[in-house]
C-alpha cells in the first residue's frame, strides 16, 4: 500500500481562485514564501466560508482534497501563547508541519519570538533557510557522528543529547554547540504515555552521570530537556520541574553553568481552554522553583499548526450496514453508513499515528432536525488500516458531498519535498496583512534563489552514515534497538 502512495503524481502548487470573491468581500492576491495568499478586505470570512468557496471551484476540476490555511487563526494562537506563556520561548517543531507560509510567518514574527526545532538533516536545512543557526534547536534522536559534524559545520546553536555516548560525540564533533540533556520524564513520574517521543531520554541517574562527565571534560551542558504527554494531568508539571531543579542544582555543584530548561512539546492545539489552566500551573511552578535568570524554552508544534488548517475531502463511495456493526453495541437498532473518501491513512490521515484524532462534519451546514446515523469513514485504499474516523454520527450523505476536517494542521503534511502533497489555499484579512507589512514592521522577504517553498536547491546531507568511510563507521545498533523497543511498547 505504501508503494501506491509513493507513485502518486505531485500536485500543482495551489493558487486561490481570484475570479469569484466571497460575497461582500473585496479580494486581492498577495505573495508570501512563494505562495499566493487571498487577502480579504472588510470582514474576514470564516474558515468554513473559504472552504466552501474553494470546494465550489474544485467541483469544476474533479473534486480533489485540499487544505485551507487561516492566517487569522494562526495569529490567534500566537496571541494566546504570548499572553499566557511570557517566560517560555517557543522553538517551533518543524516535524509537525513545515508549511512554507506557516514557517515564514513564525520566523518573521516581531522580536524574534519564534525559533525552530529540527529533528533531522532535511529539517535542519529548512530551519537554516528561516533563521540564523543560533536560533535552532537540533533534537535528532539518532545523533550519529555525521549528524553532529553537519550541525557543527552550520554552527547550530543548541543540541539535545540523551546518553554518555552522545555527550562524548558532541564534544568531539560539535564542540561549539551548547548541550541539553533529555531525560525520560514520563517514566520517572510512572505515567503511561502513547506518545513515543515522551519515552525518549535517559534516566535521572544517567543524567547525573552525564553531568559529572561533562564537568570533567568541560562539555558545554547548559540545561535539561524533557517531554510531557499532551494528555498528562497539568499538575504533573510541578513535579516534573521540581525534579529538574534537582538536576540543575547537581550540574551547578559539579561546576557547570546550568541556565536553560526545555519543556518539550505536549501543548495541544485543540484544547484551547485547557491551555489556560496548564499555563497557570507552569508559570506558578517556574516562578516558585527557579530564579529569573533561568531561561525556559519549549518545542510546540500542534498548538500553532493544528488550528490553522482545515482539510476538505469528498465522499467517493458509500454503503449501508447495521448500526450495531459500527457502534459495537448489540442494543443499537437501525442502520448506519460506511463512507469512503478521497484521502486516507497513507496521506493526510497518517496524523492518526501521531496521536491525532481527526473529526469530520458536512461542509454544507444542515438543519439540526436532520436524523443522525452512525458512520465510519474509510480512506481510498481497501485495507483494514485505512480508516480516517472509526465512528461518528452524520446525516445521510450522498456521493460527491464534501466533508470538512477541523484542526488538521499537525502531522498531516509531508516535509521531505518528495512525497506528494495536497494543495493548500491560504487566506488573511487585509487589516492584519497591512499591519504586518507596515513600515514599522516590515516583512522579511525571501531571496528568490533560496529555494524555500520550492524544489530548488541542493539535497541536504543524509542522516545515515557513509559506511564506505572507515573513519566514520559507527555501530548504530543501540539506536535501532532503542527505537524498536519504544515502538514495540507503543503497540
Amino acid at each position: 500500500m505504501i508503494e501506491r502512495v509513493c507513485l502518486r503524481r505531485r500536485l500543482a502548487s495551489s493558487t486561490y481562485h481570484p475570479s469569484s470573491p466571497l460575497e461582500g468581500n473585496d479580494l486581492s492576491q498577495e505573495t508570501l514564501a512563494d505562495q499566493k495568499i487571498a487577502v480579504f478586505g472588510g470582514n474576514s470570512p470564516s474558515l468554513d466560508d473559504v472552504c466552501r468557496h474553494v470546494a465550489s471551484k474544485e467541483n469544476e476540476k474533479g473534486s480533489l482534497p485540499f487544505f485551507v490555511m487561516s492566517i487569522p487563526r494562526l495569529q490567534q494562537a500566537i496571541k494566546q501563547w504570548s499572553e499566557r506563556m511570557i517566560r517560555v520561548k517557543p522553538f517551533y517543531s518543524l516535524r509537525c508541519n513545515a508549511d512554507p507560509v506557516l514557517c515564514r510567518l513564525l520566523a518573521d514574527h516581531p522580536n524574534e519570538m519564534f525559533n525552530f526545532e529540527a529533528q533531522d538533516a532535511h529539517l535542519l536545512e529548512k530551519a537554516l533557510d528561516l533563521v540564523p543557526p543560533d536560533r535552532i534547536l537540533y533534537s535528532n534522536p539518532c545523533l550519529t557522528r555525521k549528524a553532529l559534524k553537519h550541525a557543527d559545520e552550520v554552527q547550530v546553536g543548541t543540541i539535545i543529547i540523551e546518553s554518555e555516548r552522545d555527550l562524548l560525540n558532541a564534544i568531539s564533533y560539535a564542540p561549539n554547540a551548547k548541550l541539553l540533556i533529555r531525560v525520560c520524564m514520563m517514566s520517572y513520574l510512572n505515567c503511561f504515555s502513547n506518545d513515543v517521543e515522551t519515552r525518549f531520554g535517559c534516566s535521572f541517574q544517567e543524567a547525573r552521570d552525564i553531568l559529572l562527565i561533562a564537568s570533567e571534560l568541560r562539555g558545554k551542558v547548559i540545561g535539561i530537556s524533557f517531554n510531557m504527554d499532551a494528555n498528562a494531568n497539568p499538575s504533573l508539571y510541578y513535579k516534573a520541574l521540581r525534579s529538574v531543579k534537582e538536576l540543575m542544582d547537581e550540574g551547578e555543584r559539579v561546576g557547570l553553568t546550568m541556565r536553560t530548561i526545555c519543556l518539550g512539546g505536549g501543548f495541544d492545539g485543540e484544547k484551547r481552554n485547557d491551555f489556560n489552566e496548564l499555563s497557570d500551573i507552569i508559570n506558578d511552578s517556574m516562578d516558585s522553583l527557579f530564579p529569573s535568570s533561568i531561561d525556559f524554552i519549549c518545542t510546540p508544534g500542534r498548538f500553532f499548526a493544528s488550528p490553522a488548517f482545515n482539510l476538505c475531502t469528498t465522499v467517493i463511495a458509500k454503503r449501508s450496514t447495521e448500526a450495531q456493526v459500527l457502534t459495537n453495541d448489540d442494543f443499537d437498532s437501525g442502520f448506519g453508513f460506511i463512507y469512503q473518501i478521497n484521502e486516507g491513512i497513507y496521506g493526510s490521515f497518517g496524523c492518526r499515528l501521531d496521536n491525532c484524532n481527526p473529526k469530520c462534519r458536512p461542509l454544507d451546514s444542515l438543519p439540526h432536525h436532520f436524523e443522525q446515523f452512525p458512520a465510519k469513514i474509510l480512506g481510498p485504499n481497501v485495507d483494514g488500516t485505512d480508516v480516517a474516523q472509526p465512528l461518528t454520527f452524520l446525516p445521510q450523505l450522498s456521493i460527491g458531498e464534501w466533508l470538512v476536517w477541523d484542526q488538521m494542521g499537525a502531522y498531516s503534511m509531508p516535509y521531505d519535498g518528495e512525497t506528494p502533497q495536497l494543495p493548500v489555499y491560504y487566506y488573511d484579512s487585509k487589516k492584519a496583512w497591512d499591519d504586518r507589512h507596515s513600515p514599522k514592521n516590515p516583512l522579511k522577504r525571501i531571496d528568490s534563489d533560496s529555494g524555500l517553498g520550492s524544489d530548488a536547491g541542493s539535497e541536504p546531507p543524509s542522516d545515515s552514515e557513509d559506511w564506505g568511510d572507515d573513519e566514520d563507521q559507527e555501530n548504530l545498533s543501540p539506536y535501532f534497538h532503542r527505537f524498536f523497543h519504544q515502538i514495540q511498547r507503543q503497540f
